[in-house]
């Protein structure tokens, strides 16, 4: 039996913010969720002797596309047929060991 997308999607945001916010004095903050407006706000708060420019700059770029990713996966799936595109299933898990190295890279 396959997973419904919204469940997919929770899962891969809960285990993004699990990551993130496991680092959350280090970075000032905690990210709150994966929407556009959440992410901004987290970054405006990342030192830059934790994140220089660029490292942020990519970082953000992961958090984005992830975020896009899994709500297009998820597209569809509140009327409560399985009727979302295909899963970005194996982008998003890609995508989540980038930023998870990005981010270890960035804490050590």
């Amino acid at each position: 039996m396959s997973t419904h997308p919204f469940i997919r999607r929770i899962r891969a945001e809960r285990e993004i913010l699990a990551v993130i916010n496991a680092h959350s004095e280090r970075f000032g903050c905690e990210l709150s969720g994966l929407g556009v407006a959440a992410i901004e706000k987290w970054s405006t708060n990342l030192p830059e002797d934790v994140f220089p420019p660029a490292t942020k700059s990519v970082l953000l770029q992961k958090l984005v596309s992830i975020s896009t990713l899994t709500r297009l996966s998820s597209n569809g799936s509140h009327r409560g047929a399985m009727v979302a595109p295909a899963s970005n299933e194996e982008i998003v898990m890609r995508l989540t060991q980038e930023l998870k190295e990005t981010l270890f890279s960035s804490t050590n």
